[in-house]
């Protein structure tokens, strides 16, 4: 991994292949999906970023083209079909923690890559994308794709999955880079993952929540406090952590840093409503 990064001479593109929607967040919708809100941070930080995703023709659709075309990603990418566009419900309660309550994929369910999508890929130097169950044919035809950058993934919470890391396994020759958003509490999923990160040399970022975050990275275990604040939302936190993490390691190298930076942008993220703030 750190050979491929220091044999760059150029700035880093990025590319998130995955969802972007919106969110319904106690009757009010905002602009949502890990790919959609990763970029938006990753932009925001001055990092080439684009998006290959598949939205509806439904009113929400306009949302997310909107907020696509503000951070500059390709238009070419986008593809609109006939169908909704994915939409994650959403409530908060009173510490401001978000609680997902059901989930739409919509057109996202039945998306295929084409040989353009794959060649448009391999113009970037850092693929990431995520596994839940609603779209895990879409990551199983990403991880088909012969690609010879970095490659990240997000596996959420593994509970689509029945919290069991062997489903992670069965792409541990594919991804570099993986991250977690667990509870401090599943102690033994943890400890899982600090073994798999030990015996096949890959970095795990682990997201706990306001009990802060670990990285696992072959022998080396790392931690990170969360960053006091007055939390509103915590939509979209771990979205963020990511975007800081990947935009300060792929420049530095430095794991400490980028817990730090990825610490700092999820913080910023949950003192407004939604994963992304309102212009």
């Amino acid at each position: 991994m750190l050979q491929f990064l220091n044999s760059r001479s150029d700035s880093p593109k990025f590319i998130y292949v995955g969802d972007c929607g919106v969110d319904l967040i106690d009757k009010k919708i905002r602009p949502g999906g890990c790919a959609l809100n990763v970029s938006y941070h990753l932009h925001s930080l001055k990092q080439n970023i684009d998006v290959l995703t598949w939205i509806g023709n439904d009113d929400r659709s306009g949302i997310v083209v909107k907020k696509l075309s503000e951070i500059g990603a390709s238009k070419n990418r986008v593809h609109q079909t006939s169908g909704k566009t994915p939409a994650q419900f959403v409530s908060i309660q009173p510490s401001g923690e978000k609680k997902f309550e059901s989930y739409e994929a919509g057109v996202l369910s039945s998306a295929k890559l084409t040989t353009a999508d794959k060649d448009f890929i391999n113009q970037h130097h850092i693929l990431i994308t995520l596994c839940y169950s609603q779209i895990a044919d879409l990551f199983d035809q990403v991880t088909h794709v012969k690609f010879d950058g970095l490659k990240v993934v997000d596996f959420m919470s593994l509970a689509d999955f029945n919290f069991d890391l062997n489903f992670v396994k069965k792409y541990l020759n594919w991804f570099d880079i993986v991250l977690f958003g667990l509870d401090e509490n599943q102690t033994e999923l943890i400890d899982q993952i600090k073994t798999m990160a030990l015996q096949h040399k890959k970095l795990c970022i682990v997201t706990l929540g306001s009990a802060g975050s670990k990285v696992f990275w072959g022998e080396s275990e790392y931690f990170q406090p969360t960053r006091a604040t007055k939390v509103v939302d915590t939509t979209g936190c771990g979205d963020a952590y990511l975007a800081g993490f990947l935009s300060e390691f792929v420049q530095s190298q430095n794991v400490e840093q980028a817990m730090s930076s990825g610490s700092n942008l999820a913080a910023q993220a949950s003192t407004y409503l939604g994963a992304i703030p309102e212009q």
